[in-house]
């Protein structure tokens, strides 16, 4: 089967099938596709530049910052260890006390603690209380190992304690005096704790102390302060050591005949010895002998 040759291109993009030649009497029929008009030039405005971010906005540069410290696992060999690793330091926090105490294996072998003399020394401790911390007993001290594993410095743990220790409820009232005031204070308390307070002698006693006080801890519920008024306080200490001596026996078993001269926050151990026939023997610092000089005569 043939097909008709369809021609040359009739101007409109197609042959009409005559060979170019169209009949008599047709007309071309126009194309459903007439020419296109030449494309115009388009424009496009130029790209809108922007500039770099304000120093506000543009993304801050931190320093470097050191790597978490992750905190040690709590100890569960020791039983205070595991009593205390099963509560909640928040919990503990209000529990946090300071304690003047002797030195003992019992204390185990790192305490935190801080050296006041050779044979006593300030620790930190738990208070027996609620949440597993033992409401029969006396309490706890706490081992630096342990201390360590939690997330806050042992400075902290040390203010805590003695901010708490101000909740403690003390027995204060004069025992002794000699010709003229000021009068010896017995300090007295159901707790152990009772040491400690040494530190906050003005809030105890309600007096201002610009000279400071002669201080001995002669039980772990007692101690006996004598407010320092003159020179007559530190050449009468065998009068303020036997004093306290006889009044100690009945507050408790006894935990040291050392004498401290508490000024401006700091236990100064006065070494005090040869306690005999109403004299005793001091041996102050440098710093300490000025401060007795500086002193009203007695």
């Amino acid at each position: 089967m043939s097909y008709p040759n369809p021609g040359p291109n009739n101007g409109y993009g197609y042959g009409n099938g005559y060979g170019g030649q169209y009949p008599p009497g047709q007309q071309p029929q126009p194309s459903y596709y007439p020419p296109q008009p030449p494309p115009q030039p388009q424009y496009y405005p130029p790209q809108q530049q922007y500039s770099p971010q304000p120093p506000q906005y543009q993304q801050q540069q931190y320093p470097p910052q050191p790597p978490v410290q992750q905190a040690a696992p709590l100890c569960n060999q020791h039983p205070m260890c595991r009593t205390l690793s099963s509560v909640p330091l928040q919990v503990l926090r209000p529990h946090f006390m300071p304690a003047v105490v002797a030195p003992s294996p019992e204390l185990g072998a790192d305490p935190v603690s801080k050296a006041l003399s050779d044979d006593l020394m300030l620790v930190l401790s738990i208070r027996g209380g609620p949440h597993g911390l033992g409401g029969d007993s006396d309490g706890y001290i706490v081992a630096q190992h342990l201390a360590s594993a939690w997330p806050i410095a042992v400075d902290e743990l040390w203010k805590q304690a003695f901010i708490n220790q101000r909740g403690l409820e003390l027995k204060v009232f004069p025992v002794a005096a000699m010709n003229a005031p000021p009068a010896i204070h017995a300090v007295a308390c159901n707790d152990w704790l009772v040491g400690a307070q040494a530190f906050r002698l003005e809030e105890v006693l309600r007096q201002a102390l610009p000279h400071g006080a002669l201080v001995t801890v002669s039980s772990s519920k007692s101690m006996f302060v004598w407010p320092i008024a003159s020179r007559r306080e530190l050449q009468n200490m065998a009068y303020f050591l036997d004093t306290a001596r006889e009044l100690g026996q009945a507050m408790g078993p006894r935990l040291s005949s050392r004498c401290f001269w508490l000024y401006q926050g700091t236990l100064h151990d006065l070494n005090v010895r040869d306690v005999s026939g109403g004299d005793a023997k001091i041996s102050l610092s440098a710093g300490m002998r000025d401060v007795f000089l500086s002193l009203p005569e007695a």
